[in-house]
């Protein structure tokens, strides 16, 4: 289907969200993983999260060249531009200048690495503030994002850097409306599931602005520095 799309249409742009697992395990049936491998090869761009990186490249990650070495993997297996969504790594691997007031070993991080013109790779590793809770729909806002935000320049570290802003201010958005929820709510002692349910919605209306405006609140929370 990709592939008859892009026959009419040369500048489509084909995201694929590699949808497996998370935190160690996979959610799909084992056979799904292979599949993966070969749809990589048609799609434009890639955005697994970390473990999901791990388990297309049959590789772990535990450093910032480990990191390196499973784009480069990715790469071969046809995708010029990776985005590891979610990436864990010790606070001793991270520069020091994109680490934020509240970087721990438990942060999260945004890597891209992207294959040039002229045969070079260009990598970049974003940080950016996490909220705890649950969220739905942050991977296919970021997906949509990416998207739009390659279209605009065809540069994978700044189509990243905008989406990791726009859904993170999106994210401390939804999750200061669930706090708010949650003092108002502490005389019920069991919430409906409807209810809770509800309040997992990333609030998108009204985060309109961050979308149109990515940089608008970004300034020192989201920081990012290329990787040589």
């Amino acid at each position: 289907m990709v592939q008859k799309l892009k026959s009419k249409n040369s500048k489509l742009i084909y995201v694929c969200d590699t949808v497996m697992g998370d935190e160690g395990s996979l959610y799909v049936a084992p056979e799904i993983v292979p599949l993966y491998r070969d749809i990589i090869r048609i799609a434009d761009i890639i955005t697994p999260n970390q473990f999901e990186a791990e388990t297309l490249s049959e590789m772990k990650i535990i450093s910032l060249e480990d990191a390196c070495q499973v784009t480069e993997k990715l790469h071969s297996l046809g995708s010029r531009n990776v985005i590891i969504t979610t990436l864990s790594l010790p606070l001793d691997c991270i520069p020091q200048e994109i680490r934020l007031k509240e970087s721990t070993d438990d942060s999260l991080y945004c890597f891209t690495s992207q294959k040039l013109p002229n045969g070079e790779t260009e990598r970049c590793l974003i940080s950016f503030p996490t909220y705890q809770g649950y969220f739905t729909g942050t991977g296919d806002l970021f997906s949509s994002l990416i998207v739009a935000r390659y279209t605009e320049q065809n540069s994978l570290v700044n189509a990243a850097y905008k989406a990791v802003c726009s859904v993170n201010a999106i994210t401390r958005k939804t999750y200061l409306y669930q706090q708010k929820w949650i003092k108002i709510e502490e005389k019920e002692k069991k919430p409906s599931a409807a209810k809770l349910v509800n309040k997992c919605e990333l609030l998108l209306i009204q985060g309109k602005k961050h979308i149109e405006y990515p940089e608008l609140e970004s300034n020192d929370t989201i920081k990012f520095t290329k990787i040589i």
